[in-house]
């Protein structure tokens, strides 16, 4: 135990923090927790080791929300707010990035049709040297305001299209599901 009646609890934290300083910077992988039920890290643990063991690097996609902050754990992360928003349609805004209607209002769009182009041959090239470096995984995050339409649609659709002729492809969607507040 790093805290008795003579040790408050903060400085058995920071001591215990500055203890796991030398594992913390020997690892290949961090998992920011703060903001991940025991579910969610259950799957993030999984995925990352079934993940050690592909030949190829992993392609992680991730949607989430700006307003609840870009995950931290993210090795490229791209804003896709300049995209036209589903939320401002009224029959679109309690849907999401998985529903035909959703994806029906942003594939009308040529803005974002080039928005997914660039980023497919930005991972294209990129994702080579992530391998080359023998990484298990690359961590793509795209964000737009609440991470239930724009980020949401582009995420599916990439993957969709990796899947096609990359290595392996997972997704996370962080905010698709309402936070419930306390």
């Amino acid at each position: 135990p790093l805290t008795d009646e003579d040790t408050p609890l903060r400085e058995g934290i920071l001591r215990e923090r500055e203890m796991l300083t030398p594992l913390a910077d020997a690892a290949e992988r961090t998992i920011d927790t703060s903001v991940m039920t025991p579910f969610e890290l259950r799957v993030a643990i999984r995925s990352f080791a079934e993940g050690a063991l592909q030949s190829s690097p992993t392609l992680l996609f991730q949607s989430f929300g700006f307003k609840r902050g870009a995950p931290v754990d993210a090795d490229t992360v791209f804003d896709l707010r300049c995209l036209p928003n589903p939320y401002w349609e009224k029959e679109l805004r309690d849907l999401s990035g998985l529903d035909q209607p959703v994806i029906q209002f942003l594939e009308g769009s040529d803005l974002v049709h080039q928005m997914a182009g660039q980023l497919k041959s930005f991972i294209n090239f990129w994702i080579r040297h992530f391998d080359v470096v023998d990484r298990s995984y690359l961590t793509v995050a795209l964000g737009c305001t609440g991470g239930r339409h724009r980020s949401v649609y582009m995420v599916e659709r990439l993957a969709r299209e990796f899947r096609e002729g990359a290595g392996p492809v997972q997704i996370r969607h962080r905010d698709l599901t309402p936070v419930k507040e306390s």
